[in-house]
């Protein structure tokens, strides 16, 4: 259906990533930014004179408390990561294995050039805070209380992503599988913090960035959390932060709205069709009845709210669902208006030379009035006349 409506009513679609299924002359393009408030927190962070480490904090998740928000994904990450440090002592600083990262970017013994310091088995366990408010939040929290048998999980209640609790931390956390683009990922980058995330479509904007860490299965998480634990990320440089900004994001919009596609010239037949049939499917009582069918509820009956409505407004507004309208009137109903107004009009010229004769004889009076108290007598001189 979405390819359908797509294809009759617009002339290009605009996609946030290929998360989404293909539409007619679309194209892929990240028109999404942050606030300029990130940015300066990930500014203020990389600035920061004091030797030693930049964050305090470990790993941290937040989003609306809904499990199609990934939770469930969450926690069997987070039991994957506690099974693999489980019964060994958190690790010394420096004793660290590596594990060597090939030229295809996996994680892999004894390939390529490129090491990665890798724990998996080090004992290295975080704590890990949930932020979030939402209907399944009681649920989730008793499902994150079982899983503190093994690891600590603290869940917290909704805040905004740039307050103040959460610029220590330095490591984010995102399973979600939901969304088309993800914004608190892009804002945990632009803070300048590591964030975790799966490698799907929805993400692989932020894949150029170098604090984006992706990961296709539990051991891979675990391997890039113990990573990023042991590890301090790369502060924004110029490129990276205009990349995140909202000018990026208007620049990258206008890029997209230019860009030729296949069938740039718009609708086809087809699709021109569908729009005509959707049209009509729609429209009238049998527009009602197709939206009750398809489960609209009590907004279906849209023909019968707008003649109830015409009913009870004056002829000259309708006013219907708190929407100013202009009144729908026929064709005679114009015709008999216009009558009326030219019969009013008719009716004023023929009443204005007597009312002009009886303003001019009142104005006389007056003036003979004057006269005689003057001590005037005979007729008015042309000078004195009133004007007619």
């Amino acid at each position: 259906i979405n390819r359908w409506m797509c294809g009759g009513y617009c002339h290009k679609s605009i996609k946030l990533s290929d998360a989404l299924p293909p539409l007619p002359r679309a194209v892929t393009m990240n028109t999404h930014g942050v606030r300029d408030d990130f940015l300066k927190i990930g500014d203020a962070c990389a600035s920061d004179p004091a030797d030693g480490p930049r964050f305090s904090r470990g790993m941290y998740f937040i989003g609306k408390m809904l499990w199609a928000k990934g939770h469930r994904e969450l926690l069997d990450l987070l039991t994957a990561l506690a099974d693999a440090t489980d019964g060994v002592q958190p690790a010394k600083p420096g004793a660290l294995t590596y594990l060597q990262k090939s030229k295809k970017g996996d994680l892999s013994a004894g390939s390529g050039r490129e090491h990665v310091p890798h724990v998996l088995g080090a004992g290295v366990c975080p704590e890990v805070d949930i932020y979030g408010s939402g209907p399944d939040r009681a649920e989730i929290t008793a499902a994150a209380q079982r899983l503190s048998e093994k690891l600590e999980v603290r869940v917290h209640p909704g805040i905004d992503h740039a307050h103040p609790e959460i610029h220590d931390y330095k490591i984010f956390v995102n399973p979600s599988r939901s969304d088309v683009l993800c914004t608190t990922t892009a804002e945990a980058l632009a803070m300048g913090k590591f964030a975790i995330i799966e490698d799907n479509p929805s993400n692989s904007f932020f894949k150029k960035l170098p604090n984006c860490l992706t990961y296709r299965s539990p051991a891979e998480f675990v391997t890039q959390v113990q990573y990023a634990l042991s590890a301090e990320p790369q502060p924004l440089d110029k490129a990276q932060r205009y990349l995140l900004s909202w000018e990026a994001a208007t620049d990258r919009l206008l890029d997209a709205i230019v860009e030729e596609v296949p069938s740039q010239e718009g609708p086809n037949l087809g699709d021109r069709a569908f729009a005509a049939f959707h049209q009509s499917l729609f429209r009238g009582r049998f527009g009602d009845w197709s939206r009750g069918v398809l489960g609209a509820g009590p907004i279906a009956h849209q023909y019968d709210i707008v003649q109830k409505s015409e009913a009870a407004a004056p002829a000259e507004q309708v006013v219907t669902a708190s929407i100013q309208m202009p009144a729908r009137t026929t064709k005679r109903e114009r015709g008999r208006r216009r009558s009326r107004d030219r019969e009013r009009g008719a009716q004023q010229d023929s009443e204005a030379p007597e009312a002009r004769g009886v303003a001019n004889s009142a104005l006389a009076a007056s003036g003979a009035s004057a006269r005689r108290r003057n001590g005037q007598r005979g007729p008015a001189s042309p000078e004195a006349s009133p004007p007619s």
